[in-house]
């Protein structure tokens, strides 16, 4: 499961995160998109192992080039690190409906902690989606032996 970001690191914050990201937790596979068009094709690609999406968003035109593209981001866990604290930026930023609104005071050490929480309840998720569906095709399977079953006595 890959952690997907889009954003220019242009900021600390967000450069800090990303390098405390890959250096304590390589196996998220992480991927930086610094283009709309880069990210919304990896959004697009078949078959997508996605634990979670981070976008980091510095300003009003970001925004509103994530909210062009946001039913892409609809079955995914989205976190967002929000670059400042205006209050129309952060009423908009619910419109990509995240699990958590970030922002660069905090520490890259709390950050990056969020982020394990979401992934790990990502990858819970996606696990139990897939117990559940293994569950049911072998509940199914079952149910067509017995028939069988009855039918040849």
């Amino acid at each position: 499961m890959n952690v997907v970001c889009y954003g220019q690191p242009q900021g600390q914050a967000f450069g800090d995160v990303l390098a405390r990201l890959q250096k304590t937790h390589p196996e998220f596979g992480l991927e930086l998109h610094q283009s709309l068009d880069s990210f919304v094709s990896r959004l697009r690609q078949p078959g997508r192992t996605i634990a979670l999406v981070l976008l980091y968003i510095v300003d009003r035109k970001s925004l509103s080039d994530l909210l062009e593209v946001r039913r892409l981001l609809n079955d995914l866990p989205v976190v967002i690190l929000l670059n400042g604290q205006e209050s129309d930026l952060i009423q908009r930023s619910h419109e990509l409906r995240p699990r958590v609104i970030l922002y660069p005071c905090w520490e890259a050490e709390e950050i990056c902690s969020v982020i394990q929480r979401c992934i790990d309840k990502s990858c819970g998720r996606d696990a139990m989606q897939g117990l559940t569906a293994r569950s049911k095709e072998s509940t199914e399977d079952h149910g067509r032996g017995r028939k069988r079953n009855r039918q040849t006595e």
